[in-house]
């Protein structure tokens, strides 16, 4: 299981009993964290870096910011179906490890808050 210790399930559960604005502040959260997740594909003492794990973080945040806006301008993306697509992101790409770090550390943050 690459959530370790939360199934797809238990993820839509958390997000489902955030409000919009807590789920914005989640979001943002998440977004953070995968910009830290996303260094381990960075070039380093002289190896190359992983293309394919940048375009897997760079999808995913696309998908995340597309949410936002989404939830701000009252449109509705399911939990379900946003979940889903960065799941499926993440395995393609097969940056799951890495993600899957950035969901729990952003669930786990108190950095969540309402804006």
């Amino acid at each position: 299981m690459w959530l370790e210790t939360l199934t797809k399930e238990e993820l839509i559960s958390e997000i489902k009993k955030l409000t919009g604005d807590e789920q914005i502040a989640w979001m943002l959260a998440l977004g953070e964290f995968l910009t830290i997740s996303a260094r381990s594909s960075y070039k380093t003492d002289g190896e190359p870096g992983q293309i394919e794990d940048v375009m897997g973080h760079n999808e995913i945040q696309h998908r995340l910011f597309a949410r936002i806006r989404d939830l701000r301008a009252g449109r509705e993306w399911t939990v379900e179906s946003f979940v889903g697509v960065i799941l499926e992101i993440a395995n393609t790409y097969g940056v799951a490890g890495d993600v899957g770090w950035a969901i729990r550390k952003s669930l786990s943050t108190k950095t969540a808050e309402p804006l």
